[in-house]
């Protein structure tokens, strides 16, 4: 409708973050691509998530900012190759994100 759109700072973070300035990509993202002011479209896409998900070729997952030393990126990238064992600090430290105290965060896992 090329309106402004209002971004929450955590949706901001993400796409200044996740942007790549080389190549453009399809990035789908509730808080831009949902109304977020009318109760009865937020409530029909909950009931679409679940296949939003599955057939998404990639999901991403901000839980903001780095922190400053770099650990927990590090520590995420560690997991994801299969590297070792948790570090239990930066396993909380993670855990500690914002994210993860939503209800709805399980069907995005």
């Amino acid at each position: 409708d090329e309106k402004p759109l209002k971004l929450t700072a955590s949706l901001f973070l993400a796409l200044r973050d996740l942007r790549d300035e080389m190549r453009s990509f399809l990035l789908w993202t509730d808080g831009i691509c949902i109304n977020q002011n009318n109760d009865k479209e937020k409530g029909a896409q909950v009931q679409l998530m679940g296949r939003i998900y599955v057939e998404a070729s990639n999901t991403i997952i901000y839980l903001g900012p780095a922190d400053r030393d770099g650990k927990e990126n590090r520590y995420l990238l560690s997991i994801r190759r299969g590297d070792g064992l948790p570090d239990p600090d930066t396993l909380c430290s993670i855990f500690q994100k914002e994210w993860f105290k939503r209800v709805w965060v399980v069907q995005e896992l």
